[in-house]
C-alpha cells in the first residue's frame, strides 16, 4: 500500500534543474568568473533545500494536531482533550529525528536563540509554551524527521488554536497567510461552518495562493456527509472554490499500523495527499525551479555575450570597433547602475519612503479609527460591566488591524520590487521577504485594565443615608430658626431627595471614573503595542531596502565584468595568429553551443 506521497517527478525535475545548474556553473569557472560562480552557489543551495511551508490552521479542538500527526505518519504533536497547543510546531525533514526550540535572545537582542531539545520533550513545550522554571516564552519548536512526504521540503505547522479565529491569536494568524505557501483549514464534522469561519476562509483565499478545507472526525459524527452538503454549499455561495476533503485521523493512523488499504481509502486521508502532491508540492517546485532557471538564463547570457563577442572578432576582425563600441557602452550603462543617483535607486529611495509614510499612516489610522469605536462603546455602557467582552475584543481587532497593515506592507514592497526590477530591465522574479512581527507580539501582555467595580445596593444605600441624614440635620436646623420642629415631615422628605441625589451623584461620578480607567488602560495598551509594531515594520521596510539595493549592486557589478571581459575579448582575438584562429573558434563554437543547449535546457525543464 503506498500511503506516502509521491515526490518522484518533482525531485526529478529539481534533480535535473540542480544539473543544469552545475552545467553554467562549469562554464564561468571555465571564463573565471567568480562573481558568477558564487551567484549559482545560492542557487544550487536554494534547489537543494526547497521550502513549501503549509499552515494547518482551525479553531480550538478541530482536529488540526491529530490530523497532522496522520499525515506525516509520526506523533509529533502532543493530542489529548485536556491539553491544547500553546505554540506553533514546525515539521520538517532530517535523516534523523531531532527537535529544536527558538525563544526570545538576550533583552536588547532583535535575534531568537535556538536551543537543541529531546525528541521526547518536544510536547511539553508544544503545551507549555514556556521554558521549564522560568518565564522565557517560547516562539516555537521544530521537529525534523524522516518521512517521504517531507523530503521533498514540505514543513507543516501545527497552529495554536487556542480562543479561536475570533481570537488575539486567531487575528494575528491572517498577517501570516500570505507569507505561506498554502493553508490547511481544519474544521470538524459536528456542524457546518460557523459565521468566524467562513470570513477567515475569505480572507485566506485571497491571500494564499492554495487554500483547502479539511472536515475532521467523520468516524466520530455519521451525519458528517449533510454536514460535507451544507459546508460545499456555503463555500459555494461566498464565491470560495475550495475542496473540503472529509478525513478520519485515527483510520489513517490504523490503516497505516496494519497495513489495510480498504481502511485507509475510508480515512480520506489518500485525497487528501494526493492534493499535497499534485498541487501544493508540484506548484511550489515550479516556482523554486523558475526562479533557478532565471538565474541560470542571466549567467547564461552574460558568458554567452562574451564568448560570441571573442568568436566575432576572430571571424571578421573588421567588426572589432563596432563590439568594442557595444561593449563599452554596456560598462557604461552598468556602471551608472552602481551610482547612488541611477534611476532604479531613486526609484527604489522613493519607493521605501512613501511605503514608510503610507504603512505608518495606515496603522495610525486603524488605530484612531479602533480607539474612538471604543470610546462611544464605553461611553454608551459601563466597563465593570462589559470589561469580560470589551478587552478581549480591543485585543481582537488590534490584533486584526496590524495583520491587515502588514498584508499591505507586503503587497506594496512587492510592487516597489517590481518596479525597480523594470528600471533596472533585470530578468528576475521580484522576491520580497516581509517578516510578520510575530516575536513582537508573542511578547506583548494580555490587556488587563484595573477597572473599580460598580458600587452594590448596599454601598448605595449607605451613601443615600449619608446624604440623607446631612440634608436632614441641615434643613433642621433651619426650621429650628423659625420655629419648625426640627425633624418634621418636611425634613425627613427633603432629606429622603437630598439622600436620592447623593447616590445618583456618586454612582455617575463613580462610572465617570471607571470609564476613565478603562479608557486610558486601552489606550496605553495600544500605544505599547502599536509603538512595537511600528519599528518592527520599519526595521522590515529597512530591510527590504538593503535586500533590493545589494541584489541589483550585484547584479550591476555581474554586467559590468560581463562588459570588461567582452572587452577583453577583442583584444585577445586581435592578437590571436592566423594559425591558431580556426582552432580557437572551434573551440568558442563548443563552448557557444553548450551555453545554447543550456539555456535551452533552463526553459524546457520548465515545460
Amino acid at each position: 500500500m503506498d500511503v506516502d506521497v509521491n515526490t518522484e517527478q518533482q525531485t526529478s525535475r529539481r534533480n535535473r534543474a540542480t544539473e543544469i545548474v552545475e552545467a553554467v556553473k562549469g562554464a564561468a569557472t571555465r571564463l573565471e568568473r567568480a562573481d558568477l560562480v558564487t551567484r549559482l552557489r545560492t542557487t544550487t543551495a536554494r534547489l537543494a533545500e526547497p521550502e513549501v511551508t503549509v499552515l494547518v490552521i482551525g479553531e480550538f479542538k478541530q482536529g488540526k494536531s491529530s490530523l497532522v500527526n496522520a499525515l506525516v505518519k509520526a506523533p509529533v504533536c502532543p493530542v489529548d482533550d485536556d491539553v491544547a497547543t500553546a505554540v506553533a510546531t514546525v515539521i520538517g525533514y532530517a535523516e534523523h529525528s531531532e527537535a529544536s526550540i527558538t525563544c526570545a535572545g538576550p533583552e536588547g537582542s532583535d535575534e531568537d536563540v535556538r536551543h537543541e531539545i529531546k525528541l521526547n520533550d518536544a510536547a511539553a513545550f508544544v503545551v507549555s509554551g514556556h521554558i521549564a522554571g522560568t518565564n522565557q516564552k517560547v516562539h516555537t519548536v521544530e521537529v525534523r524527521i524522516p518521512r517521504r512526504i517531507l523530503r521533498a521540503g514540505l514543513r507543516v505547522v501545527d497552529t495554536p488554536g487556542v480562543g479561536g479565529l475570533e481570537s488575539a491569536h486567531g487575528k494575528a494568524t491572517m498577517g501570516a497567510l500570505a507569507m505561506t505557501d498554502a493553508v490547511v483549514f481544519v474544521t470538524d464534522s459536528s456542524q457546518e461552518l460557523t459565521a468566524s469561519e467562513l470570513e477567515f476562509l475569505v480572507i485566506a483565499y485571497e491571500r494564499c495562493p492554495n487554500v483547502i478545507c479539511a472536515m475532521s472526525k467523520i468516524d466520530v459524527y455519521p451525519r458528517w456527509r449533510k454536514i460535507l452538503e451544507l459546508n460545499e454549499q456555503h463555500l459555494a455561495n461566498a464565491g470560495l472554490e475550495i475542496d473540503i476533503f472529509a478525513v478520519a485521523s485515527p483510520l489513517r493512523t490504523k490503516a497505516l499500523d496494519l497495513n489495510d488499504p480498504e481502511m485507509h481509502d475510508e480515512s480520506g486521508f489518500p485525497a487528501l495527499v494526493e492534493r499535497v502532491e499534485q498541487k501544493i508540492l508540484a506548484e511550489a517546485e515550479t516556482i523554486h525551479v523558475t526562479a533557478a532557471m532565471t538565474d541560470v538564463r542571466a549567467v547564461a547570457g552574460q558568458l554567452l555575450d562574451t564568448e560570441t563577442t571573442m568568436r566575432d572578432v576572430l571571424a571578421d576582425p573588421a567588426s572589432r570597433e563596432e563590439l568594442e563600441t557595444k561593449a563599452r557602452e554596456a560598462k557604461e550603462r552598468a556602471e551608472n547602475m552602481k551610482a547612488a543617483a541611477s534611476r532604479w535607486q531613486v526609484v527604489l529611495n522613493d519607493g521605501i519612503s512613501d511605503l514608510t509614510s503610507n504603512t505608518d499612516h495606515d496603522l495610525k489610522t486603524r488605530t484612531r479609527t479602533l480607539v474612538a469605536e471604543i470610546d462611544v462603546l464605553i461611553d454608551e455602557n459601563d466597563p465593570a460591566k462589559i470589561g469580560d467582552e470589551l478587552f478581549p475584543m480591543v485585543e481582537e481587532r488590534l490584533m486584526a488591524d496590524i495583520a491587515e497593515n502588514y498584508h499591505l506592507l507586503r503587497r506594496d514592497a512587492l510592487e516597489l520590487s517590481e518596479r525597480v526590477l523594470d528600471v533596472f530591465e533585470l530578468d528576475a522574479i521580484a522576491d520580497v521577504k516581509v517578516a510578520t512581527p510575530d516575536e513582537v507580539l508573542a511578547g506583548r501582555k494580555t490587556l488587563d485594565v484595573e477597572v473599580a467595580e460598580a458600587p452594590s445596593y448596599a454601598q448605595s444605600m449607605l451613601t443615600g443615608m449619608r446624604g440623607s441624614y446631612g440634608g436632614m440635620l441641615m434643613f433642621g436646623m433651619l426650621g429650628s430658626l423659625v420655629g419648625l420642629a426640627t425633624f418634621g415631615p418636611i425634613s425627613l422628605a427633603v432629606g429622603g431627595l437630598l439622600g436620592r441625589k447623593a447616590a445618583k451623584e456618586e454612582r455617575e461620578r463613580q462610572l465617570t471614573m471607571r470609564r476613565q480607567q478603562a479608557k486610558m488602560g486601552i489606550k496605553k495598551y495600544l500605544d505599547e503595542v502599536v509603538f512595537g509594531v511600528t519599528k518592527h515594520s520599519r526595521d522590515t521596510l529597512r530591510q527590504v531596502q538593503r535586500d533590493l539595493r545589494d541584489t541589483n549592486l550585484e547584479r550591476a557589478r555581474e554586467l559590468a565584468t560581463t562588459a570588461t571581459e567582452s572587452l577583453k575579448a577583442t583584444q585577445v582575438a586581435l592578437k590571436t595568429g592566423q594559425a591558431k584562429r580556426k582552432e580557437k573558434i572551434k573551440k568558442l563554437d563548443a563552448s557557444i553551443d553548450q551555453l545554447e543547449r543550456i539555456l535551452k535546457a533552463s526553459v524546457e525543464v520548465l515545460s
